[in-house]
């Protein structure tokens, strides 16, 4: 893509745009439902908590505030919340440096779109698992972990065979 596009006619700025919308699609699926899984499960936690007359700011070590359901699902809001700015990163390398794997590079979007969905299917189930029981939240848990392992160390050995391609 030209950087300077801004002397280009339109339906070569168009061409252009149709291109990086077809190559950033599956990190763009995959972003948007990973955001959306921890959304959900902030607004759960919110419907659970504001019928108890909780206020802003949310402060679980104070008596009138103590519930054990509510503290819980305020932990796995911070979570989901937390382990989401580990993982966006992650599916947009793996797009990114994915197609460097010899073989199986051709089935990175899939990959990258795959993964991401089961996380944030996990994401929110780990919410309603957490809100249940405290060992409640462990498969969700564990499913959502290897869908990060997933996209993190599919990333990393994409990034290596990417800089072996460029050095060797």
């Amino acid at each position: 893509v030209d950087v300077n596009t801004a002397q280009q006619p339109t339906e070569i700025k168009m061409a252009n745009l149709a291109e990086l919308q077809r190559l950033c699609i599956a990190p763009a699926v995959g972003t948007a439902a990973v955001l959306m899984s921890t959304i959900f499960g902030i607004q759960k936690f919110a419907k659970m908590r504001y019928p108890k007359g909780f206020k802003n700011p949310y402060e679980p070590w104070k008596e009138e505030q103590s519930d054990a359901l509510v503290l819980r699902g305020f932990k796995a809001t911070q979570n989901t919340a937390e382990w989401t700015t580990y993982t966006v990163p992650w599916i947009w390398m793996l797009t990114l440096y994915g197609p460097a794997v010899p073989f199986v590079g051709q089935f990175t979007d899939v990959t990258v779109v795959a993964l991401s969905l089961v996380y944030a299917y996990a994401n929110l189930k780990y919410v309603d698992g957490y809100m249940s029981s405290a060992d409640g939240r462990m498969p969700m848990f564990k499913l959502r972990t290897n869908a990060f392992k997933g996209l993190a160390f599919g990333s990393m050995i994409a990034m290596a065979f990417s800089l072996s391609s460029m050095v060797l």
